[in-house]
C-alpha cells in the first residue's frame, strides 16, 4: 500500500480541500465549454438571464449567440467537516 496522508494534520486537510476546489473548477469550466460548443443549455443559464433582464426583449436566437460567447467564472469552496479513517 502507498503512503496514507495524515488526515489529523490540519494543513494536509486544507491542502486536500484546495486541490478538490481546483479540480472541480477545472471540470466545471470544461463541461460548460463543451455545452457551449454543442449549443445546449441544460443548466438553464438562458432562463436565469431572461429572469434577470425582464426589460430586455429576450430572443432565443440572440441568446444562443450570447451563450456561445459567454464567459463563466466558478468559485468552489470545499470544507471537509468529517473524516473517517479505516484500515
Amino acid at each position: 500500500m502507498g503512503n496514507k496522508p495524515d488526515l489529523e494534520n490540519t494543513e494536509i486537510v486544507k491542502k486536500i480541500e484546495r486541490e478538490v476546489d481546483r479540480k472541480m473548477e477545472k471540470e466545471m469550466r470544461e463541461l460548460v465549454a463543451l455545452l457551449q460548443k454543442k449549443g445546449v443549455d441544460p443548466m438553464g443559464f438562458g432562463e436565469h438571464y431572461r429572469s434577470q433582464n425582464r426589460s430586455a426583449h429576450f430572443e432565443k436566437e440572440k441568446w444562443r449567440e450570447m451563450y456561445k460567447q459567454a464567459k463563466f467564472r466558478f468559485h468552489v469552496k470545499t470544507q471537509i467537516i468529517r473524516l473517517s479513517i479505516t484500515d
